[in-house]
């Protein structure tokens, strides 16, 4: 309580005095002129200090810093471990309002003290303005720019993170802090390269393509050994820049330093079939499979690979190895259905043209529809899936087709054209 009342006057007295005097500058004589009894009051208050006794410190600080705040150094930052000690001790205490100005008088008057020092105290100005006060984040936002400067790269991490957040923070009413929560977030990634916050707040305030890819190439070159980084960068030419190119070389560089992630072989195979690299797309894929067989993911893209790349029956087989993993999986059936149908337009075409149409072509078509049918049934396939029906519907057996072959709706036959010798399917007609 003592301590407490003592505090107290010299909060309202010596820190009430000392703004005015310290406001005219720095050009006070010692006490009485003498210098020893400044030493004096400086040896008081480091003893005290030492002592853990920062009523009695303060005292002694106050009156130097009234006398010649020049004169010791190291002063002003003791007073302010001090203030801060009371300030972390004491999250209730009525004194706190006055022991923030304090603080906030005394570093202040260092940043005018010590020209050469100045930076340094603008940071912890920053720090105080963000610790111990309600709604002064853009004042501290200030202090930290005074303290850094431009100079990004010398300064310390911690402080350009802080820096980085309150750009966040505030961006949308101040339109250039973007550029500058972009920089000061490259600037931590040079010196910390896995840095999450910084990586997050700076993936999320870049909207131009080249510069996020540059980021993350920067990233990754700081840190070259970094898988993760190499990941991140080929990623961000697909899902950016839409760049395969690079992608499909990044990719195929991490396949060769970690041969045993799924995901690498997978994005290779991703990649490679849309640069229609389709065997290597294919050799991917199967690579992947080798990883995770249970992946449907994977044999959906086999079967779409192999239906780009015109083999139909590597289509269904691949397709149907999705079927094993999900039955009902309605992308499985409307790739084989695809098969059928392409197979039918590139049989009808080496025949001559759409005026040379077998019955064998239309039972194959048949077949199509009837699997089209079965995709219908999953709904995320089934506009797909009804607009292959009505496409393909014209060329159905008719009722004279069958009649004058013997045939009813409902029976089985089994196409005989060679040119459909993989599909070996009979077919309900």
């Amino acid at each position: 309580m003592k301590r407490l009342v003592i505090i107290t006057v010299l909060l309202c007295g010596l820190v009430g005095g000392a703004g005015p005097g310290l406001a005219q500058g720095n050009g006070n004589t010692a006490v009485g002129g003498d210098d020893s009894k400044l030493l004096q009051k400086w040896s008081l208050f480091l003893e005290y200090a030492k002592i853990n006794d920062g009523v009695e410190a303060l005292k002694y600080g106050w009156q130097i810093l009234q006398s010649n705040p020049s004169r010791f150094k190291t002063l002003h930052r003791r007073m302010m471990k001090i203030y801060a000690g009371f300030l972390d001790s004491n999250p209730e205490s009525p004194m706190r309002e006055g022991w923030r100005d304090s603080l906030l008088i005394v570093v202040d008057d260092a940043i005018k003290t010590f020209p050469d020092r100045a930076p340094r105290y603008w940071l912890r100005k920053g720090y105080y303005l963000e610790a111990y006060f309600d709604g002064k984040e853009e004042d501290a936002l200030k202090a930290y720019e005074n303290g850094v400067g431009e100079k990004y790269d010398e300064a310390d991490p911690y402080y350009l993170l802080r820096m980085a957040i309150l750009y966040a923070k505030f961006k949308d009413d101040n339109p250039d802090y973007e550029a500058r929560l972009i920089a000061v977030s490259r600037a931590i990634l040079k010196k910390d390269p896995n840095n999450e916050t910084a990586q997050s707040l700076l993936k999320s305030s870049i909207t131009d393509p080249d510069q996020y890819i540059a980021v993350l190439r920067d990233a990754y070159q700081a840190d070259p050994n970094n898988v993760q980084k190499l990941y991140d960068l080929a990623i961000g030419f697909v899902e950016m820049a839409k760049d395969h190119d690079s992608a499909y070389v990044y990719f195929k560089k991490l396949t060769e330093l970690k041969p045993d992630v799924f995901n690498y072989w997978y994005r290779l195979g991703i990649s490679a079939a849309y640069l229609e690299k389709y065997s290597e797309a294919e050799r991917a894929f199967l690579e992947a499979s080798k990883l995770d067989p249970s992946s449907r993911d994977i044999w959906i893209n086999l079967a779409r690979n192999a239906f780009n790349r015109n083999s139909y029956p590597k289509t269904r087989m691949y397709a149907e190895k999705a079927l094993k993993i999900n039955p009902n999986d309605g992308e499985a059936y409307m790739l084989i259905g695809q098969a059928y149908a392409e197979q039918v337009r590139s049989c009808v075409m080496k025949r001559g043209g759409w005026d040379k149409v077998t019955f064998d072509d239309r039972v194959v078509t048949r077949l199509a529809i009837n699997t089209f049918k079965r995709a219908a049934r999953d709904k995320t396939v089934r506009d797909r899936a009804n607009g292959k029906i009505e496409e393909w519907k014209t060329l159905l057996p008719s009722r004279a087709d069958l009649f004058v072959r013997h045939l009813s709706p409902g029976d089985i036959y089994k196409p005989k054209d060679a040119c459909y010798s993989w599909i070996n399917r009979n077919v309900k007609l």
